[in-house]
């Protein structure tokens, strides 16, 4: 996976963002999906209270790839405006599955 892709899938997940927008860049939700799992698998995420949250350990890893992809210095910049464009899903109009229920 790419280190923007990995860093916004991480950031979506830190700020309980909308899939939508990794669905915008061409990945099907069966890839999302697959996305997510191998993040769960790396202990990037865990499954929590009905929902994905990042862990302490993908709190590292995207700030890693935020100096690597060099938005450390523009950091206070650039992660609002990614978060601005994070949609909310308040509607709750799709399902995640649990981590049993992924396709192997």
């Amino acid at each position: 996976m790419d280190d923007r892709v990995k860093y916004l899938l991480l950031l979506i997940l830190e700020n309980n963002g909308n899939i939508e927008q990794l669905v915008e860049l061409g990945y099907s939700y069966t890839q999302v999906s697959e996305l997510i799992k191998e993040e769960i698998s790396l202990g990037n995420a865990i499954f929590s209270e009905n929902k994905i949250v990042i862990t302490d350990k993908g709190m590292v890893l995207k700030d890693e790839l935020s100096k690597r992809l060099e938005y450390s210095k523009l950091e206070n910049l650039i992660s609002p405006l990614l978060s601005a464009f994070i949609k909310d899903n308040k509607d709750e109009s799709f399902f995640v599955p649990s981590l049993d229920e992924l396709p192997d």
